[in-house]
């Protein structure tokens, strides 16, 4: 099994969060200074820099790097996040 991504992996990659909602939030905060290209998208956006699902925003999440791993991943930026 491979280890968990980290936030340090993402470094200089384009992110894509989808829900930008209390966790998305928190995702977002802790990747800046990691990487500068987040892609936000919700699918009830509040913020201008939040694009809409069924407004391309599923087309630009499809546009973010392409990692292999078997959503370990996930927990960990979830649990750093929390940090």
């Amino acid at each position: 099994m491979s280890r968990p991504l980290g936030f340090a992996d993402l470094s200089g990659r384009r992110v894509g969060i989808w829900g930008v909602g209390v966790e998305g939030r928190a995702v977002a905060a802790r990747l800046e200074g990691v990487t500068d290209d987040i892609v936000l998208v919700d699918d009830h956006p509040t913020r201008d820099d939040v694009r809409a699902s069924d407004d391309g925003g599923l087309d630009l999440l499809r546009t973010c790097e392409d990692e292999e791993w078997d959503g370990a991943g996930i927990d960990a930026a979830s649990s750093a996040a929390r940090n």
